[in-house]
C-alpha cells in the first residue's frame, strides 16, 4: 500500500511549522516541504502578494509526482487571499491534490467537534483579529472573545513559550465559550494543547494541529494520534 503523501506549503520565515508535522505525523505518512517567500511583517498586503508565489512553490515538491494532499501554512492569509483562491493556485502545479489550510482546516475540526462558540487568541494586530473573527463568524462560529500578543514577525511569535499560550489561553475561557482556537502557524501553541484542555475541560484547536487534522483526514488517514488534543483523535 502506497504511503500517504502530503506536499507542506510554509512561510520561508516560519520557525515553527515543520517541527510540528515531524512530531506530530505518524510515521507512515510521508510529507515534503516548499517554502512560500514572505516579507515577514503582518499586513494585508505582504498576505496578498504570496498569491503570486504559491503555484511556483508547490510546483517545487516532488516535480512530476502525484500528491495525496497540499497543506497551505498560513491562518491569517487564508482570509486576505481566501481559501477557494489558494487551493486553485495550488492545483494548478498539482490538480491531483486535495488542499487545505489551517482556517479552513480549523473550521472543519470546530464543525467536526460540534463547537460553535470560541475564544481566539492570535499575535495579531487589531485589524487582522478583526478580519479573522468576520471570517469565522461567516461560518457560524461565534467569537466571544479575542486577545492578542500583538507580535509582528514570525521570529517573534515563535519565542512565546507554550507555557504563555497556555496562560493566555486560560484566560479566555468563560462560561459561554465551547473550545479555543490558538491561531498562527509560528506560534507554538499545539505544545500546550493538551494542558489546556486538561484545565479547561473543552477542546482546543491550533494552526497546525488542525491543518495536520485535516490533511490525514482529506488523505483517508483515520486513526487518532494521542497527545495533542481531542481533534487528533475525531
Amino acid at each position: 500500500m502506497n504511503k500517504l503523501r502530503i506536499g507542506l506549503l510554509a512561510l520561508s520565515t516560519d520557525p515553527t511549522i515543520e517541527r510540528d508535522f515531524r512530531k506530530i505525523l505518524p510515521e507512515e505518512v510521508e510529507y515534503f516541504v516548499s517554502r512560500v517567500p514572505y516579507a515577514n511583517s503582518d499586513t494585508p498586503e505582504n498576505y496578498r502578494m504570496m498569491a503570486n508565489e504559491l503555484t511556483k512553490a508547490t510546483a517545487l515538491i516532488l516535480p512530476g509526482i502525484c500528491l495525496d494532499v497540499l497543506a497551505y501554512g498560513c491562518t491569517s492569509a487564508t482570509v486576505e487571499i481566501g481559501a477557494e483562491t489558494i487551493f486553485k493556485l495550488l492545483r494548478a502545479a498539482k490538480p491531483e491534490a486535495k488542499c487545505t489550510t489551517p482556517l479552513t482546516a480549523a473550521i472543519s475540526g470546530f464543525e467536526k467537534l460540534k463547537v460553535r462558540r470560541i475564544s481566539l487568541l492570535t499575535p495579531y494586530g487589531d485589524e487582522i483579529n478583526q478580519s479573522m473573527k468576520q471570517y469565522l463568524q461567516s461560518y457560524n462560529i461565534s467569537v466571544i472573545k479575542v486577545a492578542s500578543f500583538y507580535l509582528n514577525t514570525d521570529e517573534e511569535k515563535a519565542s512565546v513559550t507554550p507555557e504563555a499560550i497556555g496562560e493566555a489561553a486560560c484566560q479566555i475561557d468563560g462560561k459561554e465559550v465551547e473550545g479555543i482556537f490558538i491561531s498562527c502557524t509560528a506560534l507554538r501553541g499545539a505544545e500546550e494543547i493538551a494542558s489546556i484542555e486538561s484545565q479547561l475541560g473543552k477542546p482546543v484547536i491550533t494552526s497546525n494541529q488542525a491543518l495536520i487534522w485535516e490533511a490525514l483526514r482529506l488523505g483517508g488517514y483515520n486513526k487518532s494520534i494521542p497527545g495533542y488534543g481531542c481533534l487528533m483523535q475525531a
